[in-house]
């Protein structure tokens, strides 16, 4: 086995939305296209990307001072972030508060997120092992298709039905291997 590695945005561990019953969805990082209508537009880019949840924030300012690019700036206490300066190392979600480190729910976090298959299937293995299910989402999961090649087996051998969410606008040879 290859040791191929997944770039992706968050993993959603209860989705009754995203294919047939309960299940996990795993959103991959990028796509080419741009389609007007995607759901996930924040999934789109594979360079690192800042998200910000303004609920979130204390208005601390702990990230305008410890970011070296100067990516946040506060404006009459209006906290601003210039995406494209973003360099993707981490120092504001490590100094702010809120962000735990970068958890589901925090004030700031950088994706895309890399692991290998094997890693990102332990942390999955006991939410698919109790729905038994898991969809790829993304971005666009044919762009990473060794990788999502390898996940599948991996969820096959372990009997967890599995989805795709594609454009399929992939090689022909991506689609049928």
């Amino acid at each position: 086995m290859h040791t191929y590695l997944l770039k992706y945005n968050s993993i959603s561990w209860d989705s009754h939305t995203d294919g047939p019953g309960q299940r996990v969805v795993l959103f991959l990082q990028g796509c080419e296209y741009r389609c007007p209508w995607c759901h996930s537009p924040h999934t789109q880019d594979m360079r690192p990307v800042p998200l910000f949840s303004e609920a979130m924030c204390i208005g601390c300012a702990r990230c305008e001072k410890i970011c070296p690019e100067g990516v946040h700036s506060f404006i009459a206490g209006i906290h601003k972030i210039q995406r494209t300066k973003c360099a993707g190392c981490a120092l504001c979600v490590e100094g702010c508060p809120q962000s735990l480190g970068g958890a589901s729910g925090a004030a700031l976090k950088i994706v895309p997120k890399t692991d290998s298959i094997q890693s990102l299937y332990d942390l999955m293995r006991p939410q698919l092992e109790y729905c038994g299910a898991l969809t790829i989402s993304g971005g666009e999961p044919l762009l990473q298709w060794y990788a999502v090649r390898e996940l599948l087996a991996l969820c096959k051998s372990a009997s967890i039905e599995t989805a795709i969410e594609t454009t399929l606008t992939a090689d022909e040879h991506v689609i049928t291997n």
